[in-house]
């Protein structure tokens, strides 16, 4: 029942958008050492791979109906950002809610609203951090550009005070605007993409726009991402390298009419340095899904996604079995790697979270029910070196084990310290609520 219960309540999601101060003390009487064994599955030689800052603590201040699907970005000097919708909060649909952290983990003022237009449902956040501080969130508003939804978003200065107004950043309103992600170029260039519904007559493409540290439009306005137009390109994402940027997402009929997972290199002004986009998935059985990208400072980067791997259960989504997997690519975009598997045999799907961890390495997060039953889902972590191998084995992230743990997200600081959120049906008594850890790469 709980699992019909889940499945139920994503549905929900996915089809409208997908007080007293409670924060948690963490004391140091809650850290603790992940204590790995002598070797993982791979026979490598592992060791002790984080440490845990503190247990896991609730995030959102507003405990009314459901707040969830958590993103998080880490300035250069540790403190963390982190949003989410917010169901309720400002009396119409869903909102999109803020919490910013210091680099001690305590909270760097209120729980706040981000969207200034409140009427129907802003939802679907992300934020983007650039190497002053500053900062971008972005989110999806229904019906503010007079038809479906549209992207919006609000900067903020390294102090967390706004910068300018909302506003839109598609220029297409027809149809659907949504799922966007940005991230900022060493230069202060920032480049925000989304999917466009029917925009070019197909189902979903991914569209772009860049700007300069001025915030001035260097891109002459928005401009499509994807080369091959067939089929549904959907759920990109992008990293800042010092070429550029990278784009990844799903695209339809590109690999024997399923869903894989294809890259496109462009420079920091958004011009491509690709053709086509390049397919990343080797193995073409059944869809390759929900695509997340990470970069180290050299411009070498990860993609990592979940790849569906039953041929004789592709379309049952209540028995599918996933595999979370990586493959590694040079500055150059070539590739390092054959795909690599970070976890075997996990039910349903398994949304999933990648970031640098400064320590020579990527830490991916991951929601499972590695049980493979009726149990509940947790977050899962593990560390891959930009080598291609793990430093040990698969650990759990959540230290509250009490029913649904979902949807995580990861980031990192140039010190090594990780700031982990997820969504969590047990946090505050009262429908979803967001939870975190911090973490701590091992020297």
């Amino acid at each position: 029942m709980k699992r019909l219960a889940l499945v139920m309540f994503c549905l929900v999601f996915m089809f409208t958008s997908c007080s007293k101060d409670t924060t948690e003390e963490m004391s140091n009487d809650d850290s603790e050492i992940i204590e790995e064994d002598d070797t993982n599955g791979n026979g490598e030689e592992s060791s002790n791979t984080y440490t845990f800052l503190a247990n896991d603590f609730q995030v959102n201040t507003y405990k009314d109906n459901n707040q969830n699907y958590p993103k998080v970005a880490v300035t250069p000097d540790g403190k963390a950002i982190v949003v989410w919708e917010s169901e309720g909060l400002d009396g119409d649909g869903h909102t999109v809610a803020a919490q910013r952290y210091n680099l001690d983990g305590s909270k760097w003022g209120n729980e706040f609203v981000v969207n200034t237009e409140t009427k129907s449902t802003q939802s679907q956040p992300t934020v983007a951090v650039a190497d002053d501080g500053s900062h971008i969130i972005l989110w999806r508003s229904k019906d503010q550009d007079g038809s479906g939804f549209g992207v919006y978003a609000q900067r903020y200065n390294s102090a967390g005070n706004k910068v300018g107004t909302e506003f839109r950043v598609n220029e297409e309103t027809n149809s659907n605007q949504d799922l966007a992600y940005a991230a900022y170029h060493s230069n202060g260039n920032l480049m925000i993409i989304w999917q466009s519904s029917d925009q070019d007559g197909k189902a979903g493409e991914i569209y772009a726009r860049v700007y300069d540290a001025a915030f001035n439009d260097i891109g002459n306005g928005e401009f499509r991402v994807n080369t091959v137009i067939n089929g549904w390109q959907n759920t990109a994402r992008i990293a800042a390298v010092p070429s550029g940027f990278i784009v990844v997402w799903e695209s339809l009929n590109i690999d024997n009419e399923r869903l894989a997972i294809v890259f496109k290199r462009f420079d920091s002004e958004g011009s491509a340095l690709m053709t086509m986009e390049e397919q990343v998935n080797t193995r073409e059985i059944c869809d390759q899904k929900n695509p997340d990208i990470a970069a180290q400072a050299d411009g070498s980067f990860v993609i990592v996604w979940e790849h569906l791997e039953d041929p004789d259960k592709c379309n049952s989504v209540q028995t599918l079995v996933t595999d979370i997997t990586a493959r590694m690519y040079n500055n150059n975009g070539n590739a390092l790697t054959d795909e690599i598997i970070l976890s075997q045999n996990s039910s349903g799907d398994q949304n999933l979270g990648v970031t640098r961890d400064h320590r020579g390495g990527y830490a991916v997060v991951w929601q499972a029910d590695a049980s493979s039953n009726d149990s509940s889902d947790d977050i899962y972590g593990r560390r891959l070196l930009d080598t291609g191998k793990f430093i040990g084995d698969v650990f759990t992230v959540n230290s509250n084990r009490d029913s649904y743990q979902v949807f995580p997200a990861i980031a990192a600081a140039p010190d090594g310290n990780l700031f982990a959120v997820w969504g969590s049906w047990s946090g505050d008594g009262n429908g979803t609520s967001i939870r975190a850890r911090r973490l701590k790469v091992s020297e």
